[in-house]
């Protein structure tokens, strides 16, 4: 998802308290809800760590925010043993991409919409992409990566770079001796690329209750761990393969 930075119009300054052990639980939580009920109070949150509660604050101009410090000096030094203040210069806001409901695809006489619900799986074509439709297929100038991040992934899975399936066309997972692979309905079978298995893993057990085929959940996880494992000793053994000895 795209990140947007942007710059405050506004003062904004990060409240962070860590509370003296020798303060009451009952004068803590007073203190907090003093701070959580105030106008100027974005958010809080209570923390573990270097300090025990966090909390960003909004003034129109620097004089609101010393006012709002010496309204709070007292409590601070009778409850805090350490309290800083940090103003914030920008902000890290991500962006949800927009998720498709149609495509647009070109016929000879313009263009026809095609309803997402009615995509069974996209296909890698040169510089296009071949739309499974059911009972046709359509070529549609797009790329893969671009449906991928604008498909929803709880409904569709990009399986290898060649290959984006509808979830509800998998039938089951295959368990095969050089990786995994996912038998559709129609009974074809396509693999998993292994820069994808995780990921594909992941979005098919949030969407269902899928499992191997002859396997238990727990037998599964069992191969994914040591099909990772061999993953890894076999890309360190091609490293050293390729590094010159002497």
């Amino acid at each position: 998802m795209p990140v947007r930075a942007l710059e405050p119009n506004d003062l904004r300054v990060l409240l962070c308290f860590t509370f003296d052990h020798r303060a009451t639980p009952d004068d803590v939580a007073s203190f907090k809800e003093k701070l959580i009920t105030s106008e100027t109070v974005l958010h809080s949150v209570e923390v573990a760590g270097s300090f025990d509660f966090i909390c960003e604050e909004r003034f129109p101009n620097l004089r609101s925010y010393h006012r709002r410090h010496a309204d709070l000096a007292s409590d601070i030094a009778r409850l805090t043993e350490r309290f800083e203040a940090c103003f914030v210069c920008k902000r890290f806001i991500r962006e949800e991409t927009p998720q498709l409901d149609a495509l647009w695809v070109s016929c000879h006489d313009g263009k026809r919409r095609i309803p997402v619900e009615q995509i069974q799986a996209i296909h890698a074509e040169g510089d296009y992409v071949r739309l499974d439709v059911g009972r046709e297929e359509l070529l549609h100038d797009a790329t893969m990566n671009a449906l991928e991040a604008t498909l929803n992934s709880s409904e569709f899975a990009r399986l290898h770079r060649s290959m984006i399936v509808r979830l509800d066309r998998i039938a089951c997972l295959i368990h095969q001796d050089h990786g995994w692979a996912v038998r559709l309905v129609d009974g074809t079978e396509q693999r998993i690329a292994k820069s994808r298995l995780a990921r594909v893993m992941k979005v098919i057990r949030e969407s269902s209750a899928m499992e191997e085929v002859g396997s238990s959940t727990n037998e599964t996880d069992r191969r994914l761990h040591e099909y990772a494992e061999r993953e890894v000793v076999e890309r360190k053994q091609s490293e050293e393969e390729k590094t010159p000895s002497g």
